[in-house]
């Protein structure tokens, strides 16, 4: 098995987001996560209208997946700054002694949004020249397809069924 330079990269920081998320609160956590799905669901919805008007390369695959990272940034900023201020204003749950347990949880949600969208976002640039570095990277292939999380989730659906 053998890792690319884009592997240890992307590792570091889903890693190091998941570091981050367990050493806060469970409710800033817990907001955190919602803020990266929202943010990827309003970058999805937005790309399109924003491409219409807004050209950033020639290539349109490639326009697109710049502006769907740049949406992302921007939506998951200010997403980050809305769960600071929520959990500082309104909702501050805390889970004492598990807060590293649902902080972690929730920072392994948000890590696979953010490691899905950066890869995703490569691949639209790049297209059928797709650098080998990103072809032969074992991460970038598990952040687009989700094979473990839809292994994982399969077998906790059928766990007690005797289905396989």
């Amino acid at each position: 098995m053998t890792y690319t330079w884009y592997d240890v990269v992307i590792g570091l920081v889903l890693v190091g987001v998941i570091i981050f998320e367990s050493r806060q609160n469970f409710g800033r956590s817990m907001l955190d996560a919602v803020a990266a799905v929202v943010a990827l669901f309003l970058a999805s919805a937005c790309t399109g209208p924003v491409a219409s008007f807004c050209s950033l390369t020639r290539d349109p695959a490639a326009n697109l997946a710049l502006i769907n990272l740049a949406l992302f940034c921007l939506f998951m900023a200010a997403g980050i700054q809305a769960s600071r201020l929520g959990h500082h204003l309104w909702l501050y749950f805390s889970a004492d002694p598990f807060d590293w347990f649902f902080g972690g949880a929730y920072g392994i949600v948000i890590a696979i949004i953010l490691g899905h969208t950066f890869t995703s976002s490569l691949r639209g640039y790049y297209g059928h020249a797709t650098p080998t570095y990103l072809v032969r990277s074992q991460a970038a292939q598990e952040l687009m397809d989700l094979h473990t999380i839809r292994g994982a989730v399969d077998a906790c659906l059928h766990a007690g069924t005797g289905h396989g």
